[in-house]
């Protein structure tokens, strides 16, 4: 179960119950009694639940993937839709960066000529 990875924590709070269009947290898991508890957890704290897919679809709720930052329910599912299931060019060049930042780095091997 994965959620509240893609919105900062910080803005939560005068994000929370906005008027108009709600704010959309995309959420993913396997396991369907931990979605519909986290579904009503997130409305009770006035957010729209959106589930994206299973577990393997947690890894796009991170920084530098297009489901990240603050979307309406609706922007969710679009993403999800093409972005994401689709294999949107997009979500591979962000991935491409994001996997590079959890890579360590090792330095370059120098030869010696003798």
């Amino acid at each position: 179960m994965r959620a509240f990875n893609a919105i900062g924590f910080s803005q939560l709070p005068q994000l929370a119950h906005r008027q108009g269009d709600p704010v959309g947290v995309p959420i993913a898991g396997d396991d369907q009694n931990a979605l519909a508890i986290a579904s009503r957890l997130i409305k009770e704290i006035g957010f729209e639940p959106v589930v994206v897919g299973g577990l393997a679809m947690g890894k796009y709720l991170n920084v530098r993937t297009p489901l990240a930052g603050v979307h309406t329910p609706d922007e969710i599912r679009q993403i999800a839709a093409t972005q994401i299931s689709a294999g949107g060019l997009g979500v591979r060049r962000n991935l491409a960066a994001l996997l590079s930042m959890d890579r360590p780095r090792r330095p370059h091997a120098r030869r010696h000529l003798a």
